[in-house]
């Protein structure tokens, strides 16, 4: 059953004034066997960091994380690399979809 939320998530993915590019990296280099490019995605970005709440002390998530399409991210899992607003990400456990089309995936900023 599809929730109030799950409802504005996918509308607001397809509002390209609200969401927000990321890039999925690919493996490998061309012309190998196996080589994947990388490609791009609409998101809502969550950085709890940046969020003015978490600092008044309402709390937030410690870590950033995006709302995608599921259909998107399907074949993603833990330490893929993803890049959103020229940082990139590992993202940080397995995908979680919620049965009505879109999924989150928690991040953690690539160090290298």
């Amino acid at each position: 059953m599809s929730t109030v939320f799950d409802k504005a998530i996918s509308t607001l993915l397809k509002d390209k004034n609200l969401s927000e590019d990321a890039v999925i990296k690919g493996t490998g280099t061309v012309g190998d066997e196996g080589y994947v490019a990388d490609r791009t995605i609409r998101c809502l970005f969550v950085d709890p960091f940046s969020d003015s709440d978490f600092n008044k002390g309402k709390g937030a998530n410690s870590s950033p994380e995006i709302h995608c399409a599921s259909t998107d991210v399907s074949s993603l899992k833990n330490n893929d690399k993803i890049a959103v607003r020229g940082t990139t990400y590992y993202i940080s456990g397995a995908p979680r979809p919620d049965g009505n089309g879109n999924t989150v995936l928690l991040l953690t900023e690539d160090e290298g």
